[in-house]
C-alpha cells in the first residue's frame, strides 16, 4: 500500500491529527512580542521560494506551489528573527504528504490560511503521540484568523482549536465534514465569523455551537446538504447578525424555526426547494432588514407570510420562481421596503393596484412608475404631505427627463 493510502488517513483522522498539533502549536508559541512594531521582511533568498511583503500591522507571507522542504527551511529561517509578527502567512498550492508538528513552534502569527495543500496527511501514529504532551497553556495573543478550506477534513479538529481564544474568524469551507458534533467550537469565546459553506453536512447536534453563542455574528451553512432548518442549534445565537442556508435541500420553513434569532439582520434560504412560505414563519425575526428566498420553487405566499417584519425589512429578493402574482396580500404590511425583486417568475399580467400597499397615498408617484419601490430609499409612507409631494414632484420631474432620453423619443 502506497504511503498515501493508509486507511488511517482516508477515514480523515490523519488530517485532524495533523491540524491539531499545527494549531496548538501556533497557539502555544513563546517567546514571541504582540506588538508588530517596525518590520522587515527577510532577503528573498533567506525564504525562497515564499514571498514576502510588508503590511501595516506586520508581514505578509506567502509560501505556494513549493514543498515541504522548502516550507520547513523558509520558517527556519523565520524562527530565528526575534520580535517579528506574522500577519499572513498563507500556504497555498503546496505538496504537503507530511507537516512535521515543530515547523510553526514558537512563531507569531495572526492570520494562517493552509489551502490545497493536506493532500496526504501525516499518519495518526506518528502524530497522536504529540496530542497528550501538549501543556494546556494560555493562548497567546495572536491567531485572529484561521483558514483551512479547500482541505480534506471530515469533522471539525475541536481539540485543535480549543485554546485559540482570540480568534475572530474560522474559515473550513470546501472540507467534506459531514456532521457537527456537540460543542465543536467550545473554546473560541471570540468567535465572530464561522464559515462552513460547501461542505457535506446533513446533521447539527443541538449543542453544536454551545460556548461561541455569545460573540458569533455571522453563520455561513450554505452550500450543505441540510433538509430542514436546524432550530435547535440556531435557538441560542441570540447575537446572530447573518445567517447563511442558501443551496441546501430545505423543502419547507415554519413558524418556530428562527425562534431565538432576535437580532439576525439577514437571512438567506435562496435555492433550496421551498414551494411555499406560510404564515408568521418569520415573526421572531424583528429586526431582519434582508430576506433572500429567491431561486426556490414557490408559488404560494401567505398574506401574514411576513408578519413581524413590518418595521425594519428593506430588502426581500422573490426572483427565480413558481409565482403568478404578485403577492400584494402578504407585501402590504411591509411599508418599510425598499428594493423588491420578482424576476423570473411566471407573472404575465400586473393589475393597476399592485403596488397600492407600497403608500396608503395612491397618487403619489408610484402610481406612474412600474417598478415604484425604486424610488422608496428617499421617500416613506410616514413623512408629511408637503414632503410626499416635494419628492413626487422631483422624482416624476426625473422619471420624465429619462423617458424622454431614451431612442423614440422627442
Amino acid at each position: 500500500m502506497a504511503a498515501c493510502e493508509s486507511p488511517l488517513v482516508k477515514s480523515g483522522f490523519g488530517t485532524v491529527s495533523l491540524l491539531l498539533v499545527t494549531v496548538c502549536l501556533l497557539s502555544c508559541g513563546i517567546g514571541v512580542s504582540g506588538q508588530a512594531g517596525q518590520q522587515q521582511c527577510p532577503g528573498p533568498h533567506d525564504i525562497e521560494p515564499c514571498s514576502c511583503i510588508v503590511k501595516k500591522n506586520g508581514l505578509d507571507i506567502l509560501c505556494e506551489f513549493t514543498d515541504l522542504f522548502h516550507i520547513t527551511r523558509a520558517m527556519a529561517f523565520l524562527k530565528g528573527k526575534p520580535n517579528m509578527v506574522i500577519f499572513y502567512l498563507k500556504l497555498r498550492h503546496n505538496n504537503l504528504p507530511k507537516l512535521q508538528s515543530f515547523v510553526f513552534l514558537g512563531m507569531d502569527i495572526r492570520h494562517l490560511t493552509m489551502t490545497h495543500g493536506l493532500k496526504c496527511p501525516a499518519y495518526v501514529s506518528e502524530i497522536l503521540p504529540y496530542q497528550h504532551s501538549i501543556p494546556e497553556l494560555e493562548s497567546r495573543q495572536g491567531l485572529t484568523q484561521l483558514d483551512f478550506s479547500q482541505n480534506w477534513l471530515n469533522s471539525v479538529p475541536s481539540s485543535a482549536l480549543k485554546n485559540l481564544h482570540h480568534l475572530l474568524i474560522l474559515n473550513l469551507n470546501h472540507n467534506k465534514i459531514s456532521a457537527l458534533h456537540a460543542k465543536a467550537f467550545e473554546g473560541l469565546d471570540t468567535l465572530e465569523i464561522l464559515i462552513l459553506f460547501e461542505n457535506k453536512i446533513s446533521t447539527i447536534d443541538p449543542n453544536t455551537f454551545k460556548g461561541i453563542e455569545k460573540k458569533l455574528k455571522r453563520l455561513n451553512l450554505a452550500g450543505n446538504e441540510l433538509n430542514s432548518v436546524p432550530q435547535a442549534s440556531l435557538s441560542i445565537l441570540y447575537n446572530l447578525r447573518k445567517l447563511e442556508l442558501h443551496e441546501n435541500s430545505i423543502s419547507s420553513v415554519s413558524e418556530g424555526d428562527f425562534e431565538g434569532l432576535e437580532n439576525l439582520d439577514s437571512l438567506g434560504l435562496s435555492y433550496n426547494h421551498l414551494r411555499e412560505v406560510p404564515a408568521r414563519v418569520f415573526s421572531h425575526l424583528k429586526q431582519l432588514n434582508s430576506l433572500e428566498i429567491e431561486g426556490n420553487a414557490i408559488a404560494k405566499i401567505d398574506e401574514d407570510a411576513f408578519v413581524g417584519l413590518e418595521e425594519n425589512l428593506q430588502y426581500l429578493r422573490l426572483g427565480d420562481n413558481n409565482l403568478h402574482a404578485i403577492p400584494s396580500d402578504a407585501l402590504r404590511r411591509l411599508h418599510r421596503l425598499r428594493h423588491l425583486d420578482l424576476r423570473a417568475n411566471n407573472i404575465s399580467y400586473v393589475s393597476e393596484d399592485a403596488f397600492n400597499w407600497c403608500c396608503p397615498f395612491y397618487d403619489c408617484v408610484f402610481r406612474r412608475v412600474f417598478r415604484p419601490c425604486d424610488f422608496v430609499p428617499q421617500f416613506t409612507c410616514d413623512d408629511d404631505l408637503p414632503r410626499r409631494n416635494s419628492i413626487r414632484d422631483e422624482t416624476e420631474e426625473k422619471h420624465v427627463h429619462r423617458r424622454n432620453d431614451l431612442p423614440g423619443h422627442t
